[in-house]
C-alpha cells in the first residue's frame, strides 16, 4: 500500500475555529532529518577546519625557532669572515705605512712592501717530514700544523727549495719567475685550523738531495716559517 505523499494536522486554539494544515512529506523528512545531519556535517568541518588551522600554526611556531637559528649560525659565519677580512686588511694597511725589514735568509724571493720576518712564532710548525724516491721522481710529504692556542685560522703561501749538488728545484714550479725570483703570492695557497698535509713532486735526473728549504708567507706577505731540513 502506498502511503500519502501529505502529512494532514488540525490545530485547535481555544475557541476559536480549528485550523486544517497539509506538509509534504518530504518537508517533514528535511525538517527532522535533513537539517540535524547538515548540522552535524557543518559541525564537522568546523572542527576539521579548526584542527587544520591549529596544526599550520604548530608547525609554524616549530620552524620559526629552527629558522631563526639557522640565520644566526650563518651571521655568525659571515660576521667571522668579515673580521677575519677586517683583521687581514689592518695587517696589509700598517704594512704598507712600515718601512721595509731586510730579511736575508730570502735571496730567491722578490722583495714586499713591509715585509716582517715573524718566523720566530710558534704559530706553525711542520712535521711527518717524509722524502720518497722513485726512479728519478722525488716525493716530499709532511704536515704544516697550526700551533695557535685557539686554533686561529692561518692562510698563505707555501715554497719548497730543494738543493742538489749543482742547482735548486722550486716548488710549484710556476712560482719561479723569467727573471729567476719569486713572488711571495705565487706560491701553493693554503688555509687550516688544525694541520695541511702537502706533497711535492721533483724530477732529479741527476745530483744527490743535499737540503731541503720551506718558506711560508702569510696572506700579507710576512714570513711565517723558514726551515731548512738536512736529514731525511
Amino acid at each position: 500500500m502506498n502511503q500519502p505523499n501529505e502529512v494532514s494536522c488540525i490545530l485547535y486554539d481555544g475557541n476559536r475555529p480549528p485550523r486544517f494544515y497539509k506538509f509534504k512529506r518530504n518537508i517533514i523528512h528535511l525538517f527532522f532529518y535533513g537539517l540535524p545531519l547538515i548540522s552535524f556535517i557543518c559541525i564537522l568541518i568546523v572542527i576539521g577546519v579548526s584542527i587544520y588551522f591549529k596544526q599550520i600554526q604548530r608547525i609554524s611556531q616549530k620552524r620559526v625557532p629552527e629558522i631563526i637559528h639557522t640565520l644566526q649560525k650563518e651571521k655568525s659565519l659571515l660576521e667571522g669572515k668579515l673580521s677575519q677580512e677586517k683583521l687581514e686588511k689592518s695587517k696589509l694597511i700598517k704594512k704598507l705605512s712600515t718601512p721595509s725589514q731586510e730579511v736575508s735568509k730570502l735571496s730567491l724571493f722578490s722583495e714586499s712592501i713591509g715585509r716582517k720576518d715573524i718566523s720566530n712564532t710558534p704559530d706553525l710548525d711542520l712535521n711527518t717530514f717524509k722524502l720518497s724516491s722513485n726512479g728519478d721522481d722525488k716525493t716530499l710529504s709532511f704536515n704544516i700544523v697550526n700551533q695557535t692556542e685557539n686554533q686561529t685560522r692561518l692562510s698563505g703561501y707555501i715554497f719548497i727549495i730543494l738543493k742538489t749538488q749543482n742547482r735548486l728545484h722550486v716548488w710549484p714550479k710556476e712560482a719561479l719567475a723569467e727573471n729567476l725570483t719569486i713572488n711571495f703570492s705565487s706560491g701553493e695557497s693554503f688555509v687550516t685550523s688544525r694541520f695541511r698535509p702537502v706533497e711535492a713532486s721533483f724530477q732529479l735526473a741527476t745530483g744527490t738531495v743535499e737540503s731541503i728549504k720551506v718558506v711560508v708567507f702569510n696572506r700579507a706577505g710576512d714570513l711565517m716559517l723558514h726551515r731548512i731540513v738536512k736529514e731525511f
